[in-house]
């Protein structure tokens, strides 16, 4: 045992063993701590792949020939067709220089002036390859090819860093047409690119005209608005029509105080000549002269003369009437006329009077005027206001109008005549005609086909390997779910192999007497088991060993006719149990009670696929608690080939690294 196993490998917990695949379930079925400790240090076999690589790859290199001639064939196909494909091709190239979009005379100083769209460099280049001038083209040439054709026949390139581009015209005709066609294509681009700026400047032209349009209408009702409102306020709206109706304010006032001036002055003179006036009274005028007379008559009689009392009474009697008319109220100025002096101040009186009726007319006409002045100059404010904000809203339309109306004209210079996108900064020429090589098409189509070839004879290579019957060492492997442990070939039987699996594997295994053996062959071949069995017995007597009963769990008719075991072969248990058991399947119920001992298991498989297919998987056993597979014994046959051997020995190889823990028998052929 202690050959086959290794004490420092991981558990096979570790290597990812779970389910039926535990030991711990091994317990349950009465396993002594030997089984458990074994079955600790085994892992099951695991290989990514379903198949074997390398069989497939020495399939495919040992077909070199057919392959090398299905390239040769594919590459002659596709070289043929390219040959047809091929015409001549003149090719040459014209370098285009990206003219900067053009700034127009500014019209105005305000704004900015109208310039048509800088396309960036993608756009630009865009333009080169555009149908429409590449149709123009074809026909100013008429060189027999359509725009389609000649689409196919043109590229263009910018060169990186700078503002240069190349359009290329891979003639099918000439030098002479890629001459031609070139400096018409050339033309044609920087034509489309001119109707795209007039385009451009076209449409903008006509937004433009229709807002100066609207902003005419505007200004038409804007300037009858001041129109109507100068007229409905009498004002023409300059300062001096304010500055005249504050003057004339200011007059006004002047003339209105110089007449209250006057017309007092004039009251207070009619009222002195009035007081004077009265003073001037006849009565009291011939009472002075009554009393003048009386002290006359006095000087000469005595207050009883008749005379002087006459006198008396008379001054009474005048006196008595002055007073009765003061008592009565004013005494009219014409009764104070008479005399000189009364008739002068009466004149003077009624000179007076007609003045001061001037002047009380005169204040009532300039009362009347400073309140229309006043009024006038009140309104001013508003009206001002008014005007001026009509005059704002007037100048912005004008502002807008302006600004418009240059941009219009800045339109309509690109909208007449623009300079397009690009100039040809180096022309074509004849000399610069490259003739393309006949060869480029074969030559590609030809590598093209031979790799078609290789893919398609691989393809067919694989296809045939797969439906191959034999299988490699690593493909038993993986259908048995267990390490690799020794290969014997059928075609080259040797006694080595043989030896080295008794001596280092199953001799010990076979001395015990505390546990048991399975052989499990449901991936074998009758012809392969049958040989194993007869070299393993050959084995074990050139070593010494006892030939031991083996009990057949699965009885198949393994040994029939002339083929006769050369062990004890039975199918019955007897009244000592057997060491070595072998089975083809899971056992049934009284055969699976006989495995709860097995210590050690191995796969027998043999290299084929009808072999490999035949019977279930291991994983049967497995779930009935036994441990891991302790390893394959492969019966594959010796390829004869070096390449297929070769891979022979890579599967071998590979199949011993995924094999672990690592398992130190060799393999022989």
């Amino acid at each position: 045992m202690n050959s086959i196993t290794n004490p420092e490998s991981p558990t096979s917990t570790e290597a990812g063993v779970d389910g039926p695949f535990d030991a711990s379930p091994r317990s349950n079925l009465g396993l002594g701590p030997d089984f458990q400790t074994a079955a600790a240090n085994r892992r099951i076999f695991k290989f990514p792949l379903p198949f074997d690589p390398f069989r497939l790859l020495s399939g495919i290199v040992s077909r070199w020939p057919f392959i090398l001639l299905c390239v040769i064939a594919a590459a002659f196909a596709g070289a043929s067709v390219g040959r047809m494909l091929s015409r001549p091709s003149f090719s040459l190239s014209v370098s285009m220089l990206k003219r900067k979009v053009p700034q127009s005379m500014q019209t105005g100083e305000v704004g900015q002036a109208y310039r048509p769209a800088d396309l960036n460099d993608p756009t630009l280049l865009a333009t080169l390859l555009a149908l429409e001038p590449l149709e123009k083209a074809a026909l100013r040439v008429n060189n027999g090819l359509d725009a389609s054709t000649a689409r196919r026949c043109v590229d263009a390139a910018q060169q990186k860093g700078t503002d240069i581009y190349f359009i290329t015209y891979h003639s099918p005709v000439s030098s002479e047409d890629a001459v031609a066609f070139l400096q018409v294509w050339a033309e044609e681009i920087n034509n489309y690119t001119r109707r795209l700026q007039q385009s451009d400047a076209i449409g903008v032209r006509d937004i433009l005209k229709t807002e100066v349009t609207d902003l005419d209408r505007q200004l038409d009702g804007i300037n009858k608005q001041i129109l109507d409102f100068s007229r409905d306020k009498q004002f023409l709206g300059t300062q001096s029509q304010v500055l005249a109706a504050l003057n004339q304010l200011g007059q006004v006032t002047l003339e209105l105080e110089n007449a209250k001036s006057a017309l007092t002055a004039k009251e207070a003179q009619i009222k002195s000549i009035t007081q004077e006036i009265q003073r001037q009274s006849p009565i009291e005028s011939q009472i002075k002269i009554a009393r003048e007379e009386v002290s006359n008559l006095r000087s000469t009689y005595t207050d009883e003369n008749p005379l002087v009392k006459a006198k008396l009474q008379a001054i009474e009697y005048l006196e008595e009437n002055l007073k009765n008319a003061k008592s009565t109220g004013p005494i009219e100025i014409e009764s104070y006329t008479g005399t000189p002096i009364g008739n002068q101040l009466y004149l003077d009186i009624l000179s007076c009077r007609n003045e001061r009726n001037e002047f009380a007319g005169k204040v009532e006409t300039y009362t009347r005027l400073k309140d229309t002045v006043q009024k006038r100059v009140d309104e001013f404010p508003a009206i001002v206001s008014r005007y001026e904000e009509l005059q704002k809203v007037r100048e912005g339309l004008l502002s807008s109008r302006s600004l418009l109306n240059n941009r219009l004209k800045e339109t309509e210079i690109f909208a007449s005549g623009s300079p397009g996108y690009w100039q040809i900064f180096q022309g074509p020429n004849l000399r610069d005609v490259t003739a393309d090589s006949m060869m480029k098409k074969p030559v590609l189509l030809g590598v093209v086909g031979g790799l078609g070839g290789l893919f398609l004879s691989v393809v067919l290579i694989l296809v045939v390997t797969s439906r191959s019957k034999s299988r490699s060492v690593l493909e038993c492997c993986t259908a048995c779910q267990a390490p690799f442990l020794v290969r014997f070939s059928p075609n080259r039987l040797t006694d080595q192999p043989f030896d080295e699996l008794w001596t280092q594997c199953l001799a010990d295994a076979f001395a015990q007497k505390n546990g048991r053996l399975l052989f499990w062959s449901g991936h074998a071949a009758a012809s392969d088991e049958r040989m194993f069995w007869t070299q393993l017995v050959e084995a074990a007597k050139r070593d010494g060993g006892s030939v031991p009963t083996v009990m057949d769990l699965t009885p198949d008719g393994l040994w029939t006719g002339d083929d006769l075991p050369p062990v004890t072969w039975t199918s019955a248990e007897g009244s000592t149990a057997p060491h070595v058991y072998r089975a083809t399947k899971l056992p049934p119920a009284s055969g699976r009670n006989l495995l709860k001992d097995t210590t050690e298991w191995f796969c027998l498989a043999s290299g084929h696929a009808d072999s490999l297919k035949r019977a279930g998987s291991p994983r049967e056993l497995l779930s009935v608690g036994l441990p891991p597979c302790t390893g394959v014994i492969a019966a594959v046959d010796s390829p004869k080939s070096l390449v297929r051997r070769a891979a022979d020995s890579l599967s071998v190889l590979v199949a011993r690294q995924f094999s672990r823990p690592p398992i130190t028998v060799s393999t022989h052929d």
